[in-house]
Order: structure tokens, then C-alpha cells, then sequence
């Protein structure tokens, strides 16, 4: 699969070289079908991918350990989720 173009996942750019690692760790904390979805932005070139709460909650989860390439994309989940929290949202 070529791996040109970085995907907007949750509004945070992912360079594509990247991508594999998060469909691995989407699939290994159990989340096969949002692996899929990425997997398929990649496939397609699809440069934003949407994704509800439930989806971006899972993403927070396979990137808690916070490794560099994901660090910004945990943060932005992490803050997401607090602001969703105060609001009464989630």
C-alpha cells in the first residue's frame, strides 16, 4: 500500500509513514473496525478522516504510551475529551 499521503486523523496530522503503527495498535487494544477505517483513508488518500467519540476514544487508548509520533495526536484526544467532559457531552 503506498504510504504518500499524511492523514487528518481527529484533526491531527499523521505523517503516513505512521499510519501502519496505529492501524497495529488500533487492532491489538481490540478495535478492528477503526483500524479498518483508517486503513481505508489510507488505501483511498483520503486526507481527513471523521470519527465519532467512541472512535477517538479508542485511538486515546491504542496511543497512551505516548510515543513521539502519536504524542501530539494523544494530546489533542486527551484535551477533546476533558473539553467534552466539562461540557456535559460525553
Amino acid at each position: 500500500m503506498p504510504l504518500s499521503r499524511d492523514i487528518d486523523v481527529a484533526g491531527v496530522r499523521v505523517e503516513a509513514r505512521h499510519i501502519p503503527e496505529l492501524i497495529k495498535r488500533l487492532s491489538r487494544v481490540g478495535y478492528p473496525s477503526v483500524a479498518n477505517k483508517v486503513e481505508r483513508a489510507l488505501a483511498t488518500r483520503t486526507i481527513r478522516v471523521e470519527f465519532n467519540a467512541a472512535e477517538r476514544a479508542v485511538i486515546a487508548r491504542a496511543v497512551v504510551d505516548r510515543p513521539p509520533q502519536f504524542s501530539e495526536l494523544y494530546r489533542a484526544l486527551k484535551d477533546e475529551n476533558k473539553r467534552r467532559r466539562s461540557e456535559g457531552l460525553t
